[in-house]
């Protein structure tokens, strides 16, 4: 028996159907979780959503959450959560009460009110749904702290498998080929979509990780604070690009939602920096191929992109798994464990990436790379001298070497390095930034001036830059345009103590005591 949240159809998915039988053996407790763990899935959705919008109520619905998940882990009781169900038992007219409660939450019944809106967004239905979901999960959490406590009676499900009624009127709601083959009683375009599997496959993993961790602060960090991903991604609630996804959708069905399909749009996903969206529509190329070694990896390079590294080395991984002799995801690999600052793990990743591709000139840059981070300098150097030797053209290997030659204290053929990835780059800010501090320290002031200068009309608000060259002006007497640096520099990093010394021997320099003294306090502030 379900007593979940009710469904508006009166047919239940295969889906559901296999998630009820996986669920079988959960306790109430467990089952009670698993209720929050889909709900929270809906939730990020709201929230994305709902930041610096009038009708926002994230507050007030992730405080319920809050509650309810006391309620499960740590069996805690509370009165407002517990008087949802009573009005139910007792057949009593306080159920109009719940409902309006809810109706307060909804974006679309808020924006509906307010007459200076003239027409409401047609994701406000789904956000509001969303509201309601969870104002009915309080009523599922006394219903469920209710059956726990009766030990003597025969189990019954309770977990509320009510995702896929959301997707559902989701779906429903913006094809209305969907809606029409449910009409019909036809389950195939819905039960196959992207996101109706990728929440099959995401359940059956939250109903075994229920059945295998016992530390109930674990499941309450993972799926609460941790957050998980959301249940839509980046489809159709985003307003601007909403006619564009509708009619991407269309063609989808009208080719019957195949992986080649998913795999062009999240290839477009990538091209235009949506990498979210893109996540979403690899994951349903791996569902229809689970072999696919080109979605594994791409969907690894985006994960990377958005800073999830622990999904970005599963796929990874799974990549090296499928097809050990790939060499990018070992030297995506090597680029993570770098990035932590975990050389050992990362030397093994390169060097395999160079033993499978010797002609690839980013793997011997990598290496390189890594040795200039363990301060070996010279060793770096030739890893460097191979990658410009495949690639004459690679103006990111000069400047890497150039950073061993300044390490090294060889300074001409570090700005020889510096000069050839600047003319290969014209905008390079960084060759130019370490130029200048070269020209600094062999006292050529007026060349590291004009490098300064150059960053600073490329781009004007880079903290440091503008103190560097008042540096390089105090040291030639120049204390006005000093000052003028300093002052600019402030103005971009006001919480730098060390500009505001800076700047007052400046002023010092020229007899403006005051000043100068002024912006010493400052600093004796800031420390």
């Amino acid at each position: 028996m379900i007593i979940a949240m009710e469904y508006e159809y009166e047919h239940i998915t295969t889906e559901e159907n296999t998630i009820e039988k996986i669920a079988e053996n959960l306790t109430y407790k467990q089952q009670g979780i698993f209720l929050l763990m889909t709900t929270e899935r809906m939730f990020q959705v709201y929230k994305k959503y709902a930041k610096g919008q009038q009708w926002d109520r994230t507050e007030k619905l992730n405080a319920f959450l809050e509650d309810c998940w006391d309620a499960m882990i740590n069996d805690m009781e509370f009165d407002y959560i517990t008087d949802r169900i009573k009005p139910i038992l007792d057949e009593s007219e306080d159920q109009d009460k719940f409902l309006y409660e809810c109706m307060d939450d909804c974006p679309q019944y808020i924006m509906e009110i307010d007459e200076e809106n003239d027409e409401i967004p047609n994701y406000m239905e789904i956000l509001s749904k969303i509201v309601i979901y969870i104002h009915k999960l309080l009523r599922q959490t006394a219903v469920i702290s209710i059956l726990k406590k009766k030990d003597n009676i025969k189990k019954e499900l309770v977990v509320g498998i009510f995702n896929f009624p959301f997707l559902e009127k989701f779906l429903c709601y913006y094809s209305p080929q969907i809606l029409e083959a449910k009409e019909n009683g036809i389950d195939d375009l819905f039960s196959q979509h992207e996101l109706v599997k990728l929440e099959f496959e995401r359940e059956k993993r939250d109903i075994e990780y229920l059945k295998n961790e016992k530390n109930m602060q674990n499941i309450y960090k993972k799926y609460h604070y941790d957050l998980q991903e959301n249940i839509l991604g980046e489809y159709w609630l985003n307003s601007d690009s909403q006619k564009i996804d509708e009619q991407q959708f269309e063609e989808c069905e009208e080719e019957k939602n195949t992986p080649e399909y998913y795999f062009k749009y999240a290839c477009k996903g990538d091209e235009t920096g949506n990498y979210e969206h893109a996540i979403v529509l690899y994951g349903a190329v791996i569902v229809f191929q689970p072999d696919n070694v080109e979605a594994y990896n791409r969907r690894g390079i985006d994960f990377m992109r958005l800073g999830q590294f622990q999904q970005a080395i599963s796929d990874f991984n799974k990549v090296i798994e499928l097809n050990p002799n790939d060499a990018r995801p070992y030297s995506s690999l090597g680029a993570i464990y770098t990035y932590f600052q975990d050389y050992k793990k990362a030397f093994p990743y390169y060097s395999k990436a160079i033993e499978i591709e010797p002609d690839e000139e980013a793997n011997y840059h990598n290496l390189g790379v890594l040795y200039n981070k363990l301060k070996n300098y010279k060793k770096a150097i030739p890893y460097f001298e191979k990658s410009i030797a495949l690639n004459p053209n690679f103006e990111v290997s000069y400047f890497n070497r150039a950073d061993s030659y300044i390490a090294l204290k060889q300074y001409q053929k570090a700005i020889e390095d510096l000069n050839k990835a600047i003319a290969l780059k014209s905008d390079y800010i960084d060759a130019y930034i370490n130029r200048a501090e070269i020209y600094d320290k062999l006292k050529e002031y007026q060349k590291a001036i004009e490098d300064f200068s150059k960053v600073i009309a490329l781009c004007t608000d880079i903290i440091g830059v503008y103190c560097k060259r008042g540096d390089i002006y105090f040291k030639l007497k120049e204390y006005q345009k000093a000052i003028s640096d300093y002052s600019k520099e402030i103005e971009i990093n006001p919480n730098d103590k060390e500009v505001y010394l800076n700047r007052s021997k400046a002023y010092r320099a020229i007899g403006e005591k005051e000043k100068a003294v002024a912006d010493k306090t400052t600093a004796k502030k800031l420390q």
